[in-house]
């Protein structure tokens, strides 16, 4: 008898172990989605940035060379 309350201490601690795992791996799915995300946004909002700066007669690309604007 003592060892099936050994037994069922070692599955209850082996469950436990399992349950605090699979919260992390949840928790870094989470993480690495929330950081996938903000790449995106980032690279978003450069291309934006860069879209924008070309079209803006202000901003000068010092290696466009002379152009005339009309």
């Amino acid at each position: 008898m003592g060892q099936n309350v050994r037994s069922s201490k070692d599955e209850q601690y082996l469950f436990q172990i399992a349950d605090d795992f699979l919260k992390r791996v949840t928790e870094l799915e989470k993480l690495r989605e929330a950081v996938q995300l903000a790449e995106a946004a980032k690279r978003r909002n450069s291309k934006r940035r860069h879209v924008d700066a070309g079209s803006d007669p202000k901003v000068i690309d010092p290696f466009a060379g002379p152009q005339l604007r009309v």
